[in-house]
């Protein structure tokens, strides 16, 4: 633009228009630097190498998301640790019930014993103080009934409560893995018609500038289709990385993706 100003074939007002355009592409640039820059440290960190000596070369990524298969089980999330715990912690529940009702029940002791019993020191060593305990003996709980009712409600209560966390934690499961499915497939359909709006914005620079060369528009004209296929494109990009998140979402709500223990339901391409 600088070269066509200076023959006369561009006003200044042109020149200065399309450097603000170039400085604030600059601009941008390196605000995506930085976060690359961050983002290249962080997995030096997760790789357990030092971030000076770590480095990934830029490079153009053509990652399309997985594809999911149909018919996932719902036994898949079992695998997740916040379900695999509600339901371990419900099955202690369960057990602990079994516990406080073994209370009620008498106790025989098969072992013997021998001691003292005196409610004074001095006659502590005298032969009406001794006694003993030969073969078994047995424990009644009948003075601790209260008590032991009171354990016995506890551990019910306890084990209503663990039913009730089990079941909110698979509802919450259920609700992850539909949230990334709806997502996934809503961000397919967006996808494609942010693919067909990319091509249509490219189109109209290219008019543009056809248009500008031959005089028939000014250069802001250029300048505003320029800046929409530049938008155009940098949301498609994003649109991308989310589609990918998604999946990423999607995998980590099922407890580590669409695979069985004993082997695949569908491989990730």
């Amino acid at each position: 633009m600088s070269a066509r100003f200076k023959i006369g074939n561009a006003t200044e007002l042109d020149t200065t228009r399309a450097e603000t355009e170039l400085a604030s592409a600059q601009a941008d640039s390196d605000a995506v630097a930085v976060r690359r820059a961050s983002l290249q440290n962080a997995l030096a960190v997760l790789l357990g190498e030092s971030a000076p000596d770590f480095a990934l070369a830029p490079a153009t990524v053509d990652l399309p998301p997985p594809t999911v298969p149909a018919g996932l089980p719902s036994d898949l999330l079992e695998r997740r640790p916040d379900v695999a715990a509600a339901e371990r912690s419900l099955a202690a529940a369960n057990a602990r019930i079994g516990v406080a009702k073994a209370a009620f029940f008498p106790a025989i002791s098969l072992t013997g014993g021998a001691g003292f019993e005196s409610s004074a020191t001095h006659t502590l060593f005298q032969a009406d103080s001794r006694i003993w305990s030969i073969g078994p003996s047995l424990y009644l709980p009948i003075f601790q009934g209260g008590r032991n009712r009171a354990n016995l409600e506890r551990s019910r209560a306890a084990y209503d409560e663990s039913v009730a966390t089990f079941r909110q934690q698979v509802l919450v499961a259920f609700r992850e893995v539909q949230d990334a499915l709806t997502a996934t497939r809503l961000l397919a359909e967006q996808s494609g018609a942010q693919s067909q709006a990319l091509r249509s914005a490219e189109r109209s620079a290219a008019l543009a500038q056809i248009r500008y060369e031959a005089g028939y528009v000014s250069y802001l004209d250029v300048i505003d289709a320029q800046r929409t296929a530049l938008a155009t494109e940098r949301a498609s990009v994003q649109l991308d990385a989310e589609r990918l998140n998604t999946s990423v979402a999607l995998i980590k709500a099922l407890g580590g993706g669409w695979h069985r223990a004993i082997g695949p339901v569908a491989s990730v391409p």
